[in-house]
């Protein structure tokens, strides 16, 4: 009673303040989603908190956050949580992390429980010898190494387990890719991580970027610079990948130096290597894995046609993947929900709100239509959908990943 007394306070505060408040139904719905977790086996204690995305460039948009601290150190109260999230909070989109304290069966772990390959990737990271603490989430992923490992002993042994993870240890980290960073940087990163005169060494991948970039903040720029760029590129040099950059500075920024790995200081930027060319796609093999995953995607957007109570046919069709040869299996349906409901509003709500209680996140939002994304992909096949409202009803389309046969 008092929580919601508290809650219509702040919104009528909000409210003359000209400020947007939280979309209605949400701060009950989080309140409902901390009690189900917290009565779960194995949870210590739930943190949650509701706030704005952005309040000045996305006010409508708001994140409910929740945050489980689990009671022992066994990664199973994961699906204890994930369990409980039979629903997602009204309006909003839901982060939710799970802490799971050190002991016998390994380090201190945090995951996203609906996650579940990620959760066992924690499980397979949390009991290597070197690992100090593990994070396994879409927002981060890394393993905090103890003193006395090299780096170049750490990677070795997270490749066999996963193919991109962060290795840390105080202030000097590295993405690590199949290929990168190659033997002579990770040789260097070992010699700057020991050596006191580096504040700190950061090495980022090529996810998401051109190339990898190594970042150097030291006493000595000029040194470091100069033994940068006599650092072999293995895989530049093999034709394989991009050149990595490297930027070298000191504490103050009076002194910086920038260039390529394995190229004299000075030199222009390198070429983009030419991407290679990926193999043909068996159509048969294609066409038996679109036909395999198409009953998914219809059954996907049969329930969220279900959600709105308006009846309307599911249209399924066969397309080519955008990035490469192969195809996805994707579907579309217009709800006619204007003639049931005054408003799309409703039935609009209610199949966002089933989207989000199957954990689609949403991620993009172009032309009036917005995109979302599965957390883990929906009963092994469906990855993405989208909804908007037209003057028809609520157009809403899915598809599955792309199959290269």
């Amino acid at each position: 009673m008092a929580r919601a007394a508290a809650v219509a306070v702040l919104c009528l505060v909000l409210a003359l303040a000209g400020c947007t408040v939280p979309p209605d139904g949400a701060d009950a719905a989080l309140a409902s989603l901390v009690d189900r977790i917290r009565a779960g086996s194995g949870v210590g204690s739930v943190e949650s908190s509701l706030q704005q995305a952005d309040p000045k460039d996305r006010p409508d948009e708001w994140i409910a956050s929740v945050d489980v601290t689990a009671s022992g150190d066994d990664l199973e109260v994961a699906a204890v949580v994930r369990d409980a999230v039979h629903s997602g909070v009204t309006g909003t989109k839901l982060s939710l992390s799970l802490r799971i304290p050190a002991g016998d069966a390994g380090v201190g772990v945090v995951v996203d429980p609906r996650r579940k390959e990620d959760v066992e990737l924690a499980g397979e990271l949390r009991v290597l010898p070197f690992a100090e603490s593990v994070a396994v989430s879409p927002y981060q992923r890394y393993v905090e190494l103890s003193a006395g490992v090299s780096f170049t002993e750490a990677v070795a042994v997270v490749r066999t387990i996963t193919r991109r993870i962060d290795l840390a240890r105080g202030s000097t980290s590295i993405a690590v890719e199949p290929e990168a960073p190659g033997p002579a940087l990770l040789a260097l990163v070992d010699t700057l991580d020991a050596d006191p005169r580096i504040s700190s060494v950061t090495v980022r991948s090529s996810e998401g970027a051109e190339r990898a970039s190594v970042s150097v903040t030291t006493d000595d720029a000029e040194g470091v610079a100069t033994t940068l760029a006599a650092t072999p590129d293995e895989a530049a040099d093999a034709g394989t990948a991009a050149r990595t950059s490297f930027s070298v500075q000191s504490a103050d920024y009076a002194t910086t130096a920038a260039g390529w790995l394995g190229l004299p200081l000075g030199s222009p930027e390198p070429p983009l290597p030419t991407p290679p060319s990926l193999p043909e796609a068996d159509p048969a093999e294609v066409a038996a894995g679109v036909a395999a995953v198409e009953p998914v995607v219809r059954e996907f957007l049969e329930e969220s046609v279900a959600a709105t109570g308006v009846p309307a046919e599911v249209s399924m069709r066969v397309e080519p993947c955008s990035e490469g040869p192969g195809s996805r299996s994707a579907g579309s349906v217009v709800v006619p929900v204007f003639t049931v409901y005054d408003s799309a509003q409703e039935p609009f709500d209610a199949v966002i709100e089933g989207w989000k209680a199957a954990g689609f996140d949403r991620t993009d939002r172009a032309s009036g239509r917005d995109f979302w994304t599965a957390v883990t992909p929906w009963r092994d096949g469906v990855v993405s959908a989208s909804i908007r409202g037209t003057p028809d009803g609520v157009s809403l389309t899915a598809e599955s990943g792309c199959v290269r046969g």
